[in-house]
């Protein structure tokens, strides 16, 4: 009997499978932790809005076989691919050019480890911009973790606008007929709460002592103020609830018990020292300190689209929490 004779090489074939997914970014790395990322060949939602509407954006996969004969390629296709949804967010591209650049600027001039930076519309809970840099040790700079959600940092100054708010929605001081002397520190409980200005600034009035940023002021304003109403706004601001943005991994601020405020304590909080907030936090509360007292919701994501009929499947809307104090 005659054997075929079998050749090394000389039938071709097989089949293998090989997972591809395709991610477009065209403004490059503008945003990527706001935007997030996948886990490679899985396509699953690692962080940022990758991850918070991950179901949504993935689709499902296709099938497809490709047969190679003569030095070609014929793709046979078994099942195409379903794109998931689009999503379109409420970032303006150049106002998160100008964040990022100018954040890298400050960082790189004052020589800090970190930074973020947060724009949002005070009137309706839009985020425009966001931005987080992380210095390496290398020198360069990464996105690696989102500070503006997840970071607990003391306010300082910057919550002064807080107590502020709520002494004029009491009517607890008067800022233009009613005055304070500031010898450059005050005595509470036995503890010496120094002003930044070595010798203080003398005799102000209360408008005078929030344009000198005065501590010892502002720890007349809480007192003014009473525990009970302080902690009350400081409740009502915000500060002690996740604002519920649509991104992942928020944390929330630290505050104490109202049963655990003393006299200290409610000195330092009403100049934003022994507390924590988040950015995020921050920025949502003075926001609704200058709209007129009404507490919104921040967000990312303006709307969600089928990506093949461009069909609005849901839109956002501002969403006002409440509103607790008055523009009189």
């Amino acid at each position: 009997k005659n054997f075929p004779i079998l050749r090394r090489g000389a039938i071709r074939g097989g089949i293998s499978f090989k997972k591809k997914t395709t991610r477009v970014r065209p403004y490059g790395t503008l945003a990527s932790r706001t935007i997030g990322d996948v886990y490679g060949d899985a396509n699953n939602g690692k962080n940022g809005l990758e991850l918070e509407y991950d179901s949504l954006l993935k689709g499902e996969p296709g099938l497809y076989i490709r047969r190679k004969k003569a030095g070609r390629n014929a793709d046979i296709i078994i099942q195409e691919a379903i794109n998931g949804y689009d999503i379109v967010s409420t970032i303006d591209i150049d106002l998160q050019e100008t964040a990022e650049r100018e954040l890298r600027y400050q960082l790189e001039r004052t020589e800090a480890q970190r930074g973020t930076v947060v724009l949002m519309e005070v009137k309706t809970g839009k985020i425009r911009a966001i931005s987080n840099l992380i210095r390496q040790r290398d020198g360069s700079y990464t996105e690696s973790e989102n500070i503006a959600m997840n970071s607990q940092i003391e306010p300082g100054s910057t919550f002064k606008i807080i107590t502020l708010a709520a002494s004029l929605e009491e009517k607890s001081i008067n800022l233009f007929e009613d005055t304070f002397y500031d010898g450059g520190s005050v005595n509470v409980d036995g503890a010496r709460i120094k002003c930044w200005k070595s010798g203080g600034h003398g005799s102000e009035t209360f408008l005078q002592v929030v344009q000198n940023s005065c501590n010892p002021g502002f720890v007349l304003m809480g007192q003014k103020l009473g525990t009970n109403k302080l902690y009350e706004y400081v409740e009502a601001f915000g500060f002690m609830e996740k604002t519920g943005v649509d991104l992942n991994g928020e944390a929330k601020g630290i505050m104490f018990d109202l049963e655990d405020i003393g006299p200290v304590e409610q000195a330092t909080i009403s100049f934003g020292q022994g507390i924590s907030v988040t950015p995020i936090q921050q920025v949502t509360g003075v926001s609704a300190a200058i709209n007129g007292g009404y507490l919104y919701t921040p967000y990312v994501v303006k709307y969600i689209v089928e990506g093949e009929t461009n069909d609005i499947m849901y839109e956002n809307k501002s969403k006002l929490k409440r509103q607790h104090i008055s523009i009189n």
